[in-house]
């Protein structure tokens, strides 16, 4: 899980780059995504670029398939549903439909708000759409309704609202040159607009970045409290194999019993290292 939020990381902090932008080859998006992968991790990984460009693919996929289960499950939730009831059940049908569980619930919540991200999915939906008869949710309903916190929006010409076009790779060249001063006289406003907006953005990024580790530490801890749980479910499911009466049973049950007691601690055995 680590490894694939780290990696979702680096495709949103690639793709949002204002300054390069979409002019730039296929090859040469991968590799500085590999390189910030590889300056940011904190654990052991071997993955290159064809890897990981695999892993996002497989990843976006999924994330994209549960995007439609999960605006099927907003549409049809009664009054009184809470947040995370409507996610649990946006996650059983993924499983009825998919016949497996989905596993990325981080990457989504990290995914699922982002402009960028909404707009590729958006374009490989178009694309998509009419070919699609798997028996999952239309991909064209998969994005939430909610405008992620801290992006501006503005009316269109028939009173929808979307979100603005973040700065492009052109216009944040002339900014960083510093040659959008058309006057004298407006200079002055100008760089006040443009030292507020880089600096909301700072602030943006920041705030994502704690709420991304704020994340990961409870990621971490509700996977160490669910092995820990299981442990003890486990524990518990061998004393109970080895205090069990064989008295009263028929010779079919004993030999099963008893093959399920070498089996346990054939086991402690071998983690433990000693000998009963």
């Amino acid at each position: 899980m680590k490894e694939d939020l780290l990696l979702v990381s680096a495709w949103l902090n690639i793709s949002m780059d204002p300054v390069v932008g979409s002019n730039q080859s296929l090859g040469a998006f991968w590799q500085r995504i590999e390189s910030y992968f590889h300056e940011h991790k904190d654990f052991a990984s071997t993955r290159n670029k064809k890897s990981l460009q695999g892993r996002w693919a497989f990843i976006n996929g999924l994330v994209q398939k549960f995007c439609g289960h999960y605006a099927h499950a907003m549409r049809s939730r009664r009054s009184g549903t809470t947040e995370g009831e409507t996610v649990v059940d946006a996650c059983k049908m993924f499983q009825a439909v998919e016949h497996k569980e989905f596993t990325l619930l981080p990457c989504w919540r990290e995914l699922r708000h982002h402009p960028k991200w909404q707009s590729e999915a958006s374009g490989k939906k178009q694309k998509t759409s009419s070919a699609a008869g798997d028996g999952s949710p239309s991909l064209t309903q998969n994005m939430p309704p909610s405008q992620p916190e801290g992006i501006a929006q503005e009316t269109g010409s028939e009173g929808t609202v979307r979100a603005k076009r973040p700065v492009g790779r052109s216009r944040s060249k002339e900014i960083g040159r510093g040659s959008l001063t058309a006057s004298n006289s407006a200079s002055a406003p100008m760089k006040e607009v443009f030292d507020r907006q880089f600096s909301m953005k700072e602030k943006f990024e920041k705030e994502r970045a704690e709420r991304f580790a704020e994340m990961m530490y409870v990621e971490r801890q509700r996977l160490r409290l669910e092995e820990e749980r299981m442990q003890l479910e486990k524990v518990k499911e061998e004393m109970m194999i080895m205090n069990m009466d064989l008295s009263q049973m028929d010779d079919d049950q004993k030999e099963y019993y008893k093959s399920l007691r070498q089996s346990i601690i054939a086991a402690r055995r071998a983690s433990s290292g000693s000998t009963f």
